[in-house]
């Protein structure tokens, strides 16, 4: 009785958080445009002074998952690689495991997001992510310092451009 009512509140909790944030309702809706505009809303406010290597991009977006009460992972292996950042989804909602590949300007050596997003494609298709997981949600994620652009396409997706 108190597992079921402890899993209950957990669930409500989730529940609130991830109807209450924009980024992550923009993700579910396979809306790449909208979460793109919520997240670069949330890298208004830091540095461009730091460094915005791969690991800090990778860990700034983890840490922000983690903070909103998301169940998240980073290097987890699937397929033939291993991704950036998992975050758990939610069978009984209707959530599909969400699977973050980060690409940043300095990985690919140019600065146009819409190169950087290709660039982060590519890893999905060499790597095979979605031969490990297929029904999850995968999310390419182009970053280059405080602007970001964000690709989100369904397993099956992948198999329609082949």
């Amino acid at each position: 009785e108190v597992e079921h009512a402890y899993d209950n509140l957990i669930g409500t909790i989730r529940s609130r958080r991830i109807r209450g944030d924009r980024f992550f309702q923009c993700l579910l809706s396979y809306d790449s445009e909208g979460a793109t505009e919520a997240f670069n809303e949330r890298l208004k406010g830091l540095s461009t002074r730091d460094s915005w290597d791969h690991d800090r991009c990778k860990h700034n977006l983890y840490d922000y998952l983690i903070a909103n009460g998301f169940v998240t992972r980073t290097e987890v292996p699937l397929g033939n690689g291993i991704i950036d950042v998992s975050v758990q989804g939610d069978r009984d909602s209707g959530i599909p495991d969400i699977h973050i590949e980060v690409t940043t300007a300095d990985e690919v050596g140019c600065r146009d997001l819409d190169g950087i997003l290709e660039a982060c494609w590519r890893k999905f298709d060499e790597r095979r992510y979605v031969d490990g997981d297929p029904h999850g949600m995968f999310v390419a994620f182009a970053w280059d310092r405080r602007f970001c652009r964000i690709g989100i396409r369904r397993a099956s997706d992948f198999h329609d451009r082949n």
